[in-house]
């Protein structure tokens, strides 16, 4: 989704996870203050956050932390303004998904 060619509109882009998944990142223009309430939920539909920001005016980033997750799939609720966005993220951690195979491979390689 590309960001509104009306500056006047509320614009909130797909989630990116930082490197070493400590952040994920929400391009966005926020034309007026406002809150933005934030729910995660795993894949079974587990919360696992809710929050509430208060964003002023700006064509910036909005982070978050997920340092705290596990690997896996999240769903993402976000409300500001009244309106709804739906989004998604993948956390993937190399050293999580690595089986005891590889760690024999490794201590013995």
């Amino acid at each position: 989704m590309k960001p509104s060619k009306n500056m006047d509109e509320l614009y909130l882009g797909e989630i990116t996870i930082a490197e070493h998944n400590k952040n994920a990142t929400i391009t966005c223009h926020i034309p007026s203050p406002c809150q933005l309430s934030l729910i995660i939920q795993d894949e079974k539909g587990s919360s696992k956050m809710e929050k509430s920001y208060q964003l002023e005016p700006s064509d910036s980033a909005f982070q978050f932390n997920v340092s705290n997750f596990s690997n896996g799939h999240y769903h993402v609720w976000i409300e500001v303004d009244g309106k709804t966005f739906l989004r998604s993220f993948h956390i993937v951690n190399s050293e999580k998904n690595e089986n005891w195979m590889d760690k024999v491979k490794n201590f013995f390689g």
